[in-house]
């Protein structure tokens, strides 16, 4: 590992994996230019791009002398982040995905806070961006300092809660954080390059669990873009699955005595990824019980709520298998014609409906909303997390 050396001088390194992204790639770069905070070095990896992402990087790079470009063969996003470490000069180092983008306000006020507070992370929201729509998620944990005994109970205790299944405290992403060169150095050379789903969660984690202090800031600037066409729509392999979650709990295992909880909070993480990328790896029926979500009799005409990335691999595996008649498949936002809008119900004969969602919080306002518009409690089933502990 030949690493460049540090630039006194250069504060912030901003690395931008590149594959195939012509569409997208000139709003990203951009909002990272425009950025209120002058940032020291944009590095652009081309992972063996076969698009015209190149030659967009290029006229930038003739503009802008911060630009650096890094050609490589395509290796994925593990081995890219590497790249781009190894030849980043700033103390602190932050990512952008090529697809994505940023507010003008994102580095200034977290590089702010990250000198004030002298932290070796600091961790924003997101903004979970549909192109018509977005949703505002910010950390669901309080703004703030977290170091010592804080940070040990309160935050590295409580990445993942273990009181409901899904809530996550923390994000896995990595392009909502700033990190200390150093320790992110560390954490990314662990993760092995043919990790391609959770990439991002297989180094956050061990960041997280290194830093010796935290900073949150409680603002949410990062447009995270989704689309179809993206990488978190591929499923990953089972040997894929395996390197993820090995390596976590190799990390995870040093920790034990500081974080008692932390083998709980991951084995509730990798329920998490199984059920979004490897349904039929988790979801069974036997004996009139569907896991994870509770008793569900033979031959039940069943509704799926929900058409992101679970509610339709639920709705999919459900067909596939045929333990259930599917009469109806709702969402509030992707209404299409294979999709109904949930005030349709009243039109469709069901016994039971199962929420497509992971995300507790989420899945608990869909409940309440199915509730208020008078439909049973025991017809409205989600994921059960006594079921899966």
């Amino acid at each position: 590992m030949n690493v460049v050396a540090q630039d006194v001088d250069l504060i912030l390194s901003v690395i931008v994996p590149v594959y195939n992204v012509e569409k997208y790639l000139e709003r990203c770069i951009q909002s990272i230019l425009n950025q209120k905070y002058q940032v020291g070095e944009i590095i652009c990896v081309d992972d063996g791009a076969t698009d015209s992402s190149p030659e967009i990087l290029r006229v930038f790079q003739e503009k802008d002398k911060r630009i650096k470009i890094i050609h490589k063969n395509n290796g994925g996003l593990v081995s890219a982040k590497k790249e781009g470490l190894l030849h980043a000069k700033g103390k602190y180092i932050t990512f952008v995905d090529a697809d994505d983008w940023i507010e003008p306000d994102m580095y200034q006020e977290m590089m702010e806070l990250l000198m004030k507070s002298d932290a070796d992370i600091v961790t924003s929201g997101c903004i979970r961006d549909y192109g018509d729509y977005c949703v505002t998620e910010p950390e669901n944990i309080i703004p703030g300092i977290y170091d010592g005994e804080k940070l040990e109970k309160e935050l590295l205790a409580k990445m993942i809660s273990t009181d409901h299944f899904y809530e996550s405290n923390v994000s896995i992403h990595h392009w909502n954080k700033i990190y200390r060169y150093d320790l992110l150095l560390k954490c990314q050379f662990a993760v092995d390059d043919s990790v391609n789903v959770g990439d991002d969660a297989a180094c956050v984690y061990p960041c997280l669990l290194n830093a010796s202090r935290i900073a949150v800031i409680g603002k949410s600037y990062y447009h995270y873009c989704l689309r179809g066409d993206s990488n978190m729509s591929k499923k990953d392999t089972a040997a894929q699955h395996r390197l993820l979650f090995d390596g976590l709990q190799k990390e995870c295992i040093c920790h034990r005595d500081r974080v008692p909880n932390i083998m709980e909070q991951m084995r509730l993480f990798e329920y998490y990824i199984l059920l979004l990328q490897k349904p039929e790896c988790v979801v069974t029926y036997q004996d009139e019980w569907l896991f994870p979500y509770g008793r569900v009799p033979q031959n039940s005409r069943v509704v799926i709520y929900g058409a992101g990335r679970f509610g339709k691999s639920l709705r999919d595996l459900l067909l596939k298998e045929g333990y259930f008649k599917v009469t109806a498949w709702i969402d509030k936002q992707n209404i299409s014609k294979e999709i109904m809008s949930p005030d349709e119900l009243a039109g469709v004969e069901y016994d039971i409906i199962l929420i497509g969602v992971l995300v507790n919080r989420l899945a608990v306002q869909i409940r309440q909303e199915l509730l208020d518009q008078g439909i049973a409690e025991n017809k409205i089933l989600m994921v059960n997390e006594v079921m899966l502990k």
